[in-house]
């Protein structure tokens, strides 16, 4: 099943304040590599300003493990259609403009998930949902949308 990450899932990867946190999202993040992983070049370059923002320090080992999940992930870019599909996205159903860019793009990439903690949790539009993986209640839907069955 093809999942969509969410900037927020690639900080909490990297960001030990919370170390339960910090754990789920290496586990979620590195099974999500592992099967059709969808990485919208917008939420790459998120993680890296937010990580910038947040942690200066931690830069250069967030560019580097950007660089590594562009490896196994590679980045889907946005196309002037995506940009104005979220315009009309902003307008209908009050999106942030980016979080829509992000959410046009998975969905032209068939995705059936957008793995987000900042999106409303169950949100569905376009053959895509919301799910927040941090959420206990959606620990077996996540499973199984991060199985290599999936």
């Amino acid at each position: 099943m093809r999942v969509a990450l969410d900037s927020n899932i690639l900080v909490y990867s990297l960001d030990t304040s919370d170390p339960g946190r910090h754990a789920f999202a290496v586990d979620v993040v590195e099974r999500a590599m592992l099967g059709e992983c969808v990485l919208c070049a917008q939420v790459l370059g998120e993680f890296l300003a937010v990580i910038g923002r947040r942690f200066p320090a931690g830069l250069s080992q967030a560019l580097a493990q950007a660089e590594r999940w562009a490896m196994l992930c590679p980045p889907a870019p946005t196309a002037s259609e995506n940009m104005l599909a979220a315009g009309a996205m902003v307008l209908k159903h009050r999106f942030q403009f980016w979080d829509a860019v992000i959410w046009k793009v998975a969905v032209s990439r068939q995705t059936r998930y957008l793995l987000s903690e900042d999106m409303q949790d169950g949100f569905s539009l376009d053959g895509m949902a919301v799910l927040n993986p941090f959420v206990p209640a959606n620990r077996a839907e996540l499973d199984i949308a991060l199985s290599p069955a999936g």
